[in-house]
């Protein structure tokens, strides 16, 4: 904030000072002549953009939030993780999904169904696959199953 409200103030400062003799060269009616007097207009000494930054006092970066259980992978702060898939079991009997139903996985994440599809498959403790998809999107992949919704963590 403080180095744009600098580099603002400079360039004010700038047009402040050069626009009187803009509007005289401006006056002048030979092409030629006006281009010698707008090249002779004085530029101001613009500090190099290092002595801007160093001008500036340095602010102290937010304290990190508290890691959630399994890490920040689709949770709505980015991460480095966000392009990688995460692998994790839903512990015990699983009978399938429906829209809404959440899952807990055994990392500690939980997710739920965030599209409309709805399926039957009973499996104990079944091997899960989380990938991202397009635009924030991810989806859920069950071993043994072709179908994978949409699903959105909550937790």
């Amino acid at each position: 904030m403080k180095k744009s409200l600098l580099l603002c103030s400079l360039g004010l400062t700038v047009l402040q000072a050069s626009a009187a003799g803009l509007a005289d060269c401006r006056a002048i009616a030979d092409a030629q002549a006006r281009l010698a007097c707008y090249d002779g207009l004085p530029l101001p000494a613009v500090a190099p953009a290092a002595a801007v930054a160093a001008s500036t006092t340095p602010t102290a970066a937010p304290a990190p939030a508290k890691e959630p259980a399994g890490g920040w992978f689709g949770l709505s702060r980015r991460s480095a993780d966000e392009d990688k898939a995460v692998t994790s079991t839903i512990p015990g009997h699983f009978t399938g999904w429906q829209p809404g139903k959440r899952f807990k996985l055994a990392n500690g994440q939980v997710w739920r169904i965030s599209d409309d599809s709805s399926a039957y498959y009973e499996a104990n403790d079944p091997k899960v696959t989380i990938t991202p998809g397009i635009l924030g999107s991810y989806y859920l992949k069950i071993e043994g199953l072709n179908e994978s919704p949409h699903v959105r963590r909550v937790e």
